[in-house]
């Protein structure tokens, strides 16, 4: 399950200021707020149990008492340390409304590039061949300076879909900074966490799989990355039978 802190990140295109507000007090007495009532949490927190009511939904929970629960068993797990089950998380992480508004920037873009170095070229092949079963056309260069050159003839009417495991690839973050310079929509799919590539990208799309290295070999699981890329490829693939 996601905890408190990994839902915030998830949904923080959602969070206004009052929600802020209100997190960053839950943030500051998070043992304590699993013993409150929520009229106390709106009077310490400055606003009204309505408002948190709403902050819970935005954050996925059912209501209140499902985020409280949900806290209390975040901290009992916590003393447990119990790992985490990554392709469950990355599960968890899938943001349906993003993945229908990259699907409507897919459907509207004039061209698709996608780009990614090292293990990520395996994933970015994966995804342009996929879209290309239903005849929509992507393209993916594996030299770095040919695709610059294609980006430079990009517009606003194009998308660029960037794929990194840990977010701070200096070639991928060096294409999304000449893109927003194009204003060119930018779909970043990263592993959950914060890294500077989802600070360029319009959509943010995650799977949870950990950067690992073994005697400096790269062993990260790809099946989390696999699963979200063929869960976006089936979901486009629905409409397009």
């Amino acid at each position: 399950m996601l905890t408190f802190k990994e839902r915030i990140q998830k949904y923080e295109y959602h969070l206004n200021d009052t929600d802020d507000q209100i997190i960053s007090y839950i943030n500051d007495h998070f043992t304590n707020v699993t013993r409150m009532s929520i009229q106390a949490i709106a009077e310490e927190s400055f606003t009204v149990p309505n408002t948190i009511v709403r902050l819970a939904k935005k954050l996925g929970y059912d209501g209140f008492s499902h985020m409280k629960n949900a806290i209390k068993h975040e901290l009992e797990a916590n003393e447990e340390d119990v790992p985490g089950d990554v392709l469950k998380k990355t599960k968890e992480l899938i943001d349906e409304v993003h993945v229908e508004q990259v699907h409507h920037l897919l459907e509207q873009a004039r061209r698709v590039l996608v780009y990614g170095i090292g293990d990520s070229v395996t994933y970015c092949e994966y995804l342009v061949q996929g879209y290309r079963v239903v005849n929509k056309k992507c393209e993916f260069y594996l030299h770095r300076h040919t695709t610059i050159t294609e980006l430079e003839a990009m517009t606003p009417k194009d998308l660029l879909l960037l794929i990194s495991v840990s977010g701070e690839s200096e070639a991928v973050i060096e294409l999304a900074g000449r893109a927003k310079e194009k204003n060119i929509p930018i779909v970043s799919i990263t592993h959950f966490t914060h890294n500077s590539l989802v600070n360029y990208a319009d959509y943010r799309l995650y799977f949870y799989s950990p950067p690992e290295r073994l005697l400096h070999h790269n062993i990260t699981n790809p099946t989390p990355i696999f699963y979200l890329l063929r869960h976006l490829l089936e979901q486009y693939w629905k409409n397009h039978k």
